[in-house]
């Protein structure tokens, strides 16, 4: 019995050293190789400041957490800063008032709006994007900050996915008709004054095309965006039927 006792005991030992081992370890992180030296493989997601798991007001982190994550960097190839902005209209530094920075589009929301990043490409440590869609220029970001640059919290996902959790979008009345297929001929039966549309996917992965449905019955294409000329309201397009704002 004795002898269990001490070897229970030493067993405890070893776990809090380890457990203090560990935790030194993550204090400790060393910042990752920098972006010029690793491989990227192609990519069509996109890369959005969201706060993984609040998706729908369900979060998986404490409520100040969430919110208090609106700082956002941006590197360049060897590491350095390319750019530091906020999420939060009030700063100097307030994203969309950075000229150099012209994303694909803009998520609307009050907790996890901001800039959409098309991902060009993927390493073991760094997203490379297209912070300029105009020249685009390219800039890097990384998949998990490290310390003591604990800033942004950028996550990896795709148009597809916030377009189904939306599920409905919206078209002005009086646009075109479906289309049979992108680029296609008018589906018969819809004469474009109904706004609701529901989502149901994308031509390809990223692409520009989305097939609806329309009064649960009538289904087709239309077109969703040119570019980052949206056609109609998505959670990308900030709510706004004026198109001629690309920014």
């Amino acid at each position: 019995m004795t002898g269990r006792v001490v070897s229970i005991v030493a067993l405890v030992v070893v776990i809090v050293l380890t457990g203090q081992s560990l935790s030194a370890q993550t204090r400790e992180a060393v910042p990752p190789p920098a972006p010029s030296e690793e491989q990227y493989t192609p990519s069509t997601d996109i890369l959005v400041p969201w706060r993984d798991g609040c998706l729908r007001r369900h979060c998986l982190m404490p409520h100040a957490v969430y919110v208090g994550s609106h700082v956002l960097a941006l590197y360049n190839a060897d590491g350095s800063i390319w750019g530091v902005f906020d999420l939060r209209k009030e700063e100097a530094n307030f994203y969309a008032d950075a000229p150099e920075l012209i994303p694909i589009a803009h998520i609307d929301g009050n907790f996890h709006g901001g800039p959409v990043l098309r991902i060009k490409g993927e390493s073991e440590h760094w997203y490379q994007v297209i912070v300029n869609e105009d020249t685009g220029m390219t800039a890097y970001a990384l998949k998990v900050p490290f310390e003591p640059q604990q800033t942004g919290m950028w996550t990896k996902t795709t148009f597809e996915f916030w377009l189904i959790n939306t599920r409905f979008i919206q078209r002005r009345p009086g646009s075109s008709p479906l289309l049979d297929a992108p680029n296609g001929k008018p589906v018969a039966g819809d004469d474009g004054q109904s706004r609701t549309l529901e989502f149901i996917k994308l031509d390809r992965p990223g692409g520009e095309w989305a097939f609806v449905r329309v009064n649960y019955k009538l289904a087709g294409w239309v077109r969703l965006r040119d570019g980052r000329k949206f056609f109609l309201w998505t959670q990308f397009s900030l709510g706004l039927w004026d198109n001629d704002k690309d920014r």
